[in-house]
């Protein structure tokens, strides 16, 4: 297949899957809205949707749906399969906990048995209410009251509704409703789990009948209006007709619940249910995905629920996953195994590649090894103009260097006989700087403190090699950025100390002569590697 012919056939599914999803926001704003809220691949090759099915009235509106119900589709590759094997898992459209501000009459104005009544009708609600749910309760007693904040803890709650007594003079309807229906918001707003499913109401008992509010009749439908926008809705016990009953039944309706005039037992319980039910239902659907057939790992796949509005129209949402790796290779052993396989081989020409690489510079390496001189050689003298060399010293001339001296007629030593120089050459030096040194019991080396009176370092030589250098070998670290990894190296022989330079870049100082071999230490000695400085001592 040719790059125009690939990019023309992506262009087209991008936009396919364009008009696939605006089908579904098209037809969705015909009727009722609908959220495609999350596509679950954990079990993949079934999936499991998350649908919320929203009512235009706070309290839902319509009988729950069947498996028949709905139609689901996935686009992928070109192709719109429909699904199989649909069920709903679970359905709900009642809230996990409810917070419920009862406001209540507790003037005089109302007949001690209307307030009775309402208390009573207050109690039988609280005390069916679930074990999660939440009480908070308002008294009008001129200014609306904080009788009990929210709590869970249903004995509070009744002990509080059993403690109200008619002693209040002002009935301020409006004022009261305001501040519980702002308590019922913060209560939403300070849910302490988003995914809690928290739902906030108002149980308003009163008589009807407003004295001195300070907000009016339309403040109260603007109460209603925010009730409707947060989903809080107002519940009315109308106990007494001596009120405007017909403004609370349209405050009650506007904000998404309703007047109840002294109602009976078997009411109170319908409005139970009322207060736990939300303005959303919601579905968790599993169907069986086709996409193990058609498409491969890791592809995009659209998919698109509908549902019916009503006749023949039907609303629907969208959303996209991409085909998991591990799900759809264990729906097909037969490409699992062949891909392990292929990555297998791949893992073990791998192993086999650096094997070869590793030998072989280990191979080079030990060649190398033997064209060099031994470590305990010096450097080649460099810039220094003053090598510590003592006066009227010489290094026998047939080892000065020992690459001269007898060759073979080609002019090159065989192997043995270079090793055998090599040996005798670091014997003699070593010899001359034995004969320098003094012996002593015990030695260390005193590192001196970075700033002028600072605290110091000591380190014992007891060691019969004792490397110092900025590496991770050294027995003594240098942290000086012009010391080598292994810049030096104090060797002890029969009671006496010598120090090499191991072919260091910056070189290796006794006493402020640079060193050109194996030199002897004495008690007092400094030894200066790049800025840092030693104090040899040695105790008889």
């Amino acid at each position: 297949m040719s790059r125009q012919t690939k990019h023309r056939n992506s262009g087209l599914l991008l936009i396919a899957a364009g008009l696939y999803l605006a089908s579904g926001i098209l037809v969705g704003l015909r009727a009722a809205p609908v959220e495609l809220r999350q596509v679950n691949t954990g079990a993949f090759p079934r999936v499991e949707l998350t649908v919320g099915q929203s009512s235009p009235h706070p309290l839902f509106v319509g009988n729950a749906l069947e498996p028949a119900d709905f139609a689901i589709e996935e686009l992928m590759a070109d192709r719109v399969i429909p699904a199989a094997d649909i069920e709903i898992v679970s359905m709900s459209d009642t809230a996990d906990r409810l917070d419920l501000v009862i406001v209540t009459d507790a003037t005089r104005s109302v007949s001690a048995r209307n307030f009775r009544a309402g208390i009573s009708a207050a109690k039988a609600l609280a005390e069916g209410l679930e074990s999660g749910d939440r009480i908070a309760l308002y008294s009008m007693r001129g200014e609306p009251r904080l009788e009990l904040d929210f709590t869970s803890d249903r004995a509070a709650a009744l002990g509080a509704l059993s403690g109200l007594e008619r002693n209040g003079r002002r009935t301020r309807v409006y004022d009261s409703l305001y501040s519980g229906i702002y308590a019922a918001r913060s209560a939403v707003d300070g849910s302490e789990a988003e995914a809690l499913r928290v739902r906030s109401a108002v149980l308003l008992i009163t008589d009807g009948r407003d004295e001195g509010s300070y907000l009016n009749d339309n403040d109260c439908f603007e109460l209603a209006e925010m009730g409707r926008r947060l989903e809080i809705p107002i519940f009315v016990l109308l106990y007494g007709g001596d009120g405007d009953r017909r403004l609370l039944t349209r405050l009650a309706l506007k904000s998404g619940g309703r007047l109840l005039e002294q109602p009976a037992p078997g009411e109170l319980g319908n409005l139970r249910a009322d207060l736990r039910r939300l303005a959303e239902r919601v579905y968790t659907l599993r169907y069986q995905s086709s996409a193990p057939e058609v498409t491969y790992p890791g592809e995009q796949v659209f998919v698109r629920v509908s549902m019916p509005a009503g006749g023949d129209v039907r609303y629907a949402a969208a959303a996209s996953y991409r085909v998991p790796f591990g799900s759809f290779f264990a729906a097909r052993p037969l490409v699992l195994a062949g891909l392990f396989a292929v990555v297998l081989v791949f893992v073990l020409l791998l192993l086999i590649l650096v094997f070869v690489l590793y030998f072989g510079w280990r191979r080079r390496g030990r060649i190398a090894g033997d064209d060099s001189p031994d470590l305990e050689l010096e450097a080649e003298p460099d810039s220094d103009p003053t090598p510590y060399i003592a006066a009227g010293e010489t290094v026998p001339g047939e080892i000065a260097n020992p690459s001269a001296g007898p060759r073979d007629p080609a002019g090159m030593l065989m192997e043995d006989e270079r090793t055998l120089y090599m040996r005798e050459y670091n014997y003699r030096v070593l010899q001359l700087a034995l004969r320098e040194a003094r012996r002593y019991g015990s030695a260390m080396l005193t590192k001196s403190g970075a700033v002028e009176g600072g605290p110091q370092r000591e380190y014992d030589l007891f060691l019969d090699t004792t490397v110092l250098g900025s590496g991770r070998w050294a027995n003594i670290p240098v942290h000086d950025s012009a010391a080598s990894p292994v810049h030096a190296k104090i060797k002890k022989v029969d009671s006496r100390f010598v120090v090499y330079d191991l072919l260091s870049a910056s070189g290796v100082y006794l006493n402020g002569h640079k060193i050109l071999r194996p030199r002897a230490l004495n008690d007092g000695d400094e030894l200066r590697i790049g800025r840092t400085r030693f104090t040899f001592s040695g105790s008889p």
